[in-house]
């Protein structure tokens, strides 16, 4: 009967243990193996689980940073600057509309203002225009602007005859003193071609002088002058403003008197002609006009 190595030996109890032992080496070892960086593939050395890593293993791999580029330097200086725009980018504005200058209104030269003088402003009329030039003549003061008195009655119509002996006295006065500046016209013709015709004469006489026209003076009542009636002076006051829209005459007093009862005299005409206390009222109306011009 044979006899069994192992039982002989007495190493058979070993057996398992050499069979783990070489179990435990071959795991160990593939562990280690496991641990050991890729040929491809760079890391950091590490420890891990307190194991130790051969020092080759921690040999760094740097990587090589790539130099800056360099920027190409402007042949005269060092520092870039932008690049000038070419004409051709620069925006053209379009050219705004011409807008015609307005011209000012051209400025119309106002009239010089006549220097008037004593007895510098002629008058024609009737008897009521004689009668009120003497009480301007009262109450004027120094200035005296209108001719003094002379003799007008019963000469209404007479002024639209050129060759009538009234403007004789005219002419008279003209040659003692002077052309003058202006003429007043106290309307006492009851016809409106009378006048212009009388209008006419004294500017062929003295075309210079600016004529200021008004009608006959009012009465309160307005009947009160029985020759010439309330119609009387709303005629001549049309004739007035007819005259001044025609450009024949320029606007006078238009408004003189009222005359009343008490400032009258009473003649062959009637209740018509100023007395003194009449002549001051209107001469007073005459000189608020033709003082203050």
């Amino acid at each position: 009967m044979k006899t069994n190595f192992c039982n002989r030996s007495g190493f058979a109890h070993l057996i398992p243990l050499a069979i783990a032992g070489f179990v435990i080496l071959a795991g160990a070892s593939a562990y280690l193996n496991s641990k050991k960086p890729a040929p491809s593939i760079v890391s950091a050395p590490a420890k891990q689980n307190n194991a130790f890593v051969p020092q080759s293993a921690e040999k760094k791999i740097e990587t090589p940073t790539p130099a800056p580029s360099k920027q190409k330097e402007h042949p005269a200086s060092s520092t870039l600057k932008a690049p000038a725009k070419s004409p051709s980018t620069v925006p053209i504005a379009a050219p705004k509309p011409s807008t015609p200058a307005v011209q000012p209104p051209t400025a119309v030269a106002s009239p010089a203002p006549i220097n008037f003088t004593q007895n510098s402003i002629a008058w024609i009329g009737c008897s009521n225009t004689d009668r009120s030039a003497a009480g301007y003549a009262n109450v004027s003061g120094s200035l005296k602007r209108l001719w003094p008195y002379y003799n007008t009655d019963g000469m209404a119509d007479e002024w639209g005859n050129p060759g009538a002996s009234i403007w004789g006295s005219f002419d008279a006065n003209v040659s003692q003193y002077g052309k003058p500046k202006a003429v007043w016209v106290q309307i006492c013709m009851f016809s409106y071609d009378s006048m212009k015709k009388a209008i006419a004469n004294i500017k062929a006489r003295v075309p210079e002088a600016k004529v200021y026209i008004s009608p006959l003076n009012s009465y309160d009542p307005p009947e009160l002058c029985t020759m010439i009636g309330s119609r009387g002076v709303t005629m001549t006051t049309g004739f007035a403003n007819q005259a001044i829209q025609e450009g024949l005459a320029l606007a006078g007093p238009m408004n003189l008197g009222p005359l009343n009862s008490q400032q009258v005299t009473e003649d062959y005409f009637g209740k018509c002609h100023p007395n003194t206390e009449g002549q001051a009222l209107i001469g007073k109306q005459l000189a608020d006009f033709f003082d203050k011009l």
